[in-house]
């Protein structure tokens, strides 16, 4: 009678809670057999019960297999840019999870439109130009090679602004998953933006844009003119009921 032995896994499961849900997440053991840090792979409990929480390691542990025989296991420094920001700014990331966590019913801690803004720039401005760099090749020298190609490429310096903003969330995430240990920003401001002044409309010109003959539509002209002098945004406008409107005053 043969005798099986099942080899030991080289990553541990771990599922935690975060805000209302539970998210399964995996740790490898270093050469040095010190643990690395949870690493999130975007498997979410279906609920709180035992047998959901299984289900969600069953289901953690095949992607885990898949990575461990793709050699991608072990999140290293040798990682690409791309790589390891795949989960990035989405509800899988670790960074979102904590802020929003930080958040309350009233006010949140990170807003659906911030995470689509961080991801747009990751997409546009990162990944394209730096997704293939090595994070242990990241320095000063190549962070300040990728901004002046963002300038190059003519993107605006607010544009630019915002890239950095995003690439400094993903070098404070490495450096505390200790991929990295240099800081690739160290003194990489930001560029100036200079303001733009906007000159007030007179009456005479908002009496001309508002003329009825230059729409064709009344109920925006109407609307137009309510924001004009509340500063109601149009989304409060798109609300309102006969009921919210007196003689002297609006229920927003």
């Amino acid at each position: 009678m043969g005798v099986f032995l099942r080899k030991k896994l080289p990553y541990s499961l771990v599922a935690r809670t975060v805000g209302k849900n539970i998210y399964i997440y995996y740790r490898y053991r270093r050469l040095d057999g010190t643990r690395s840090p949870l690493i999130s792979i975007g498997v979410k409990a279906e609920s709180p019960s035992a047998p959901d929480i299984a289900a969600a390691k069953r289901k953690a542990n095949l992607i885990c297999l898949d990575l461990f025989s793709d050699d991608r296991l072990k999140q290293s420094s040798s990682m690409s840019i791309a790589e390891y920001t795949r989960n990035f700014f989405t509800d899988s990331c670790r960074y979102v999870q904590w802020k929003r966590s930080k958040g309350t019913e009233q006010h949140e801690g990170l807003t659906k439109s911030t995470i689509a803004f961080y991801r747009t720039k990751l997409e546009q401005q990162i990944i394209p130009y730096i997704g293939n760099l090595r994070l242990c090749d990241l320095t000063i020298k190549k962070c300040k090679s990728w901004v002046l190609e963002l300038k190059r490429a003519g993107y605006s310096n607010k544009t630019i602004n915002g890239a950095i903003g995003v690439m400094r969330i993903i070098r404070n995430q490495a450096m505390e998953d200790e991929l990295i240990t240099v800081d690739p920003l160290l003194n990489i401001g930001t560029f100036r933006v200079d303001k733009i002044n906007k000159d007030l409309w007179t009456m005479n010109e908002l009496r001309e844009m508002f003329r009825e003959e230059r729409w064709s539509n009344q109920s925006a002209r109407l609307a137009a003119i309510l924001a004009c002098c509340t500063g109601m945004r149009i989304g409060e406008i798109i609300a309102l009921d006969a009921s919210d409107i007196h003689d002297n005053y609006i229920d927003v």
